[in-house]
């Protein structure tokens, strides 16, 4: 591309009438692109060619502005409608001056310096328009420190009270078309509370998608890469004419389109353990870590016609809560940052902390709830707060067990009795005495083929040791457990000599 260089010397414009004759002028322009340099210091005979040329390229000048700012008016014409219907509130002055002053846009967060979205799949076909259940529900928390997401999965049959009476209780999924029916525009704020008063989170920014529209933006990036993590099929997928087709995902890395990816997300009667709600909630995480991976890997947020067709393509299909343009420069300077983010899961199923928080009640409808009771989170906030601060350490789910090679039965069982205080939500197991093998210290072993990194460092910080995949004679996994614990002879102490006098 030409580009014109235009030099304005200040301060010297009006002495430009006192220059003596062939001095040089304070205005000079060149253009880059072409070997012709125009200044005012040629002689006079030529400064008619010389002016005439100067005010050709002040017409490029001003004609590419005018262009720019077409351009730029264009753009926000295309979008600044369609973001306000969607919810975002463009502050274009705003952000204009956070431009000049230089001044970086930050995200929302909260104590703990963590940014929370609540991101939502609303349940529409076209056999039934009128359907506002919201088939997924996650709470996305990125964590600006360590550079990490986890999500949080929340079935849509859990058990919640409704916000304006919390006397009574419904499904989760309900809440969306419960406060709407009250007032138009509320449902997404209930569903938004509803997802605090069960993760302890507080949510700073909140998303909605019909199914439509997911199918849309997955062909407008040319398709995704989804790890299936086990093979299954499908032989009851309601189609879109209310009958039923078949469907099968092969385990392994696999490209899928819109129609593929939905399909594969919301499958949920797979003759395996594929056929949970729970496996679905887990297959929509990975959907949308493969959809986070194929933007970032494109230049989708940067590139402003991008972005004005894929809001286009959506359409009525999305609906944003108290997003403004500085919160999308904000996602913009971090998407660098976010392609070495590492993402952790977890679906608030009841096997989550060794089946201790939450149950199945089919006593009426099938639904899911605290063993505390209903509407009683706190137990569960205390274990999200743990798998919020070590994420890597409890999606490991690492067996472990425990056994004496020297310290003593009783003493060994004493140890594991304090493990299971001071890690409720790892999986510990006494198993007595190892074989006649008989070793020095607290050792830390590894027999898993994937070692579980996280709980391995752990356990060696915890009992201040390293850990090793190399266990003497005698020392083995009887149980086929992740990790052997293994307590034998104490160490005598060792005296400190700046402690003794």
């Amino acid at each position: 591309m030409k580009s014109i260089t235009l030099d304005l010397q200040r301060n010297n414009l009006d002495k430009d009438r006192r220059r003596s004759p062939g001095a040089p002028s304070p205005f000079s322009l060149t253009h880059k692109s072409s070997p012709l340099s125009v200044s005012s210091t040629a002689g006079p005979t030529d400064g008619t060619k010389k002016r005439r040329t100067i005010k050709l390229a002040v017409k490029v000048i001003l004609a590419f502005l005018l262009f720019t700012c077409i351009g730029g008016t264009f753009f926000l014409y295309k979008t600044g409608r369609f973001f306000q219907n969607i919810g975002i509130n463009t502050n274009p002055i705003d952000t204009i001056g956070n431009i000049i002053q230089q001044k970086q846009p930050e995200l929302i967060k909260d104590e703990n310096g963590r940014t929370n979205v609540l991101l939502v799949g609303k349940d529409t076909r076209p056999s039934n328009a009128g359907l506002q259940n919201t088939d997924s529900i996650i709470v996305a928390s990125y964590n600006h420190a360590t550079n990490e997401v986890v999500m949080i999965s929340i079935p849509r049959d859990t058990w919640v009270a409704y916000p304006d009476n919390p006397y009574y209780f419904t499904k989760i999924n309900a809440i969306y078309h419960h406060c709407e029916s009250q007032e138009t525009g509320t449902g997404l704020s209930c569903l938004a509370q509803s997802a605090t008063e069960i993760t302890g989170l507080e949510i700073h920014y909140s998303g909605m998608v019909d199914i439509s529209g997911l199918v849309e933006v997955i062909d407008l990036l040319g398709g995704v890469d989804v790890e299936v993590e086990n093979s299954f099929t499908d032989y009851m997928f309601p189609s879109n004419d209310d009958t039923w087709e078949t469907v099968h995902f092969d385990a392994g890395l696999q490209h899928m389109d819109g129609e593929t990816a939905m399909k594969f997300a919301r499958s949920r009667h797979a003759q395996s353990s594929e056929g949970s709600d729970f496996a679905r909630a887990r297959r929509q995480q990975r959907l949308l870590i493969a959809i986070k991976n194929k933007l970032l890997s494109t230049d989708t947020f940067t590139n402003p016609m991008a972005v004005t067709e894929v809001i286009q393509q959506l359409g009525s299909s999305v609906f944003i809560s108290e997003i403004t343009t500085e919160d999308i420069r904000a996602v913009i300077a971090l998407s660098e940052k976010a392609k070495k983010t590492k993402s952790y899961s977890l679906v608030l199923d009841p096997s989550i902390a060794n089946w201790s928080l939450i149950t199945e009640d089919p006593s009426a409808a099938y639904v899911l709830v605290p063993k505390a009771g209903a509407g009683e989170w706190d137990d569960v906030h205390t274990f999200l707060s743990q798998f919020y601060e070590n994420p890597a350490l409890y999606s490991e789910k690492a067996t472990i067990y425990v056994y004496n090679a020297g310290l003593g039965y009783n003493e060994t069982y004493l140890k594991y009795q304090e493990l299971t205080q001071e890690y409720p939500y790892l999986t510990f197991t006494f198993a007595g005495s190892s074989s006649n093998q008989t070793i020095s210290g607290v050792q830390v072993y590894n027999f898993s083929e994937d070692a579980p990194a996280a709980t391995l460092s752990e356990l060696a910080d915890y009992f201040e040791t390293e850990w090793n995949s190399n266990p003497p004679e005698g020392v083995i996994n009887a149980y086929g457990e992740d990790v052997v614990l293994v307590f034998g002879i104490p160490l005598p102490k060792t005296t400190d000599p700046t402690q003794v006098q």
